[in-house]
């Protein structure tokens, strides 16, 4: 089984075959960390199913991350004791004018403030073993 159809066990995108297809993406992206959509998609055919799935009205980024929040959840069940270690970065657009209008925070000033978090156990149980993330943007004006 592949890690993004054990991860994505619960994904509900309402049709079964855009699940399907999501996993497959999902999985050909994940062994390809750092790669643009072309670059991990070697056939044309491949890269305009990836353009089309993430065009559907249907797939969303919380559809997607609720099946995996799903399974953070389960892992963690798991353990007696789960460290949750966050992080805030700060994305400042202001300057870049090309993303004028995304994200707009106030008047002054664009960008967003990202807060993850990964759920990680302790080393006594098992060596810091990742077992989730999750990722949240807070439109706060920085």
């Amino acid at each position: 089984m592949s890690w993004a159809k054990d991860e994505l066990e619960f994904m509900d995108l309402g049709d079964h075959r855009l699940n399907e297809r999501g996993i497959h993406i999902l999985d050909k992206l994940g062994l390809s960390p750092g790669k643009t959509i072309p670059q991990a998609f070697k056939s044309w055919k491949e890269m305009k199913a990836a353009y089309r799935f993430f065009d559907n009205p249907s797939v969303s980024e919380d559809k997607i991350l609720a099946a995996h929040l799903g399974k953070t959840i389960e892992r963690v069940a798991e353990h007696p004791v789960v460290l949750f270690v966050s992080d805030t970065t700060d994305i400042n657009y202001t300057t870049k004018t090309k993303m004028k209008g995304k994200e707009r925070l106030d008047n002054k000033q664009n960008g967003l403030w990202l807060h993850s978090t990964i759920a990680v156990t302790p080393a006594k149980l098992r060596p810091r073993s990742p077992i989730g993330s999750a990722f949240g943007q807070l439109r706060i004006p920085i």
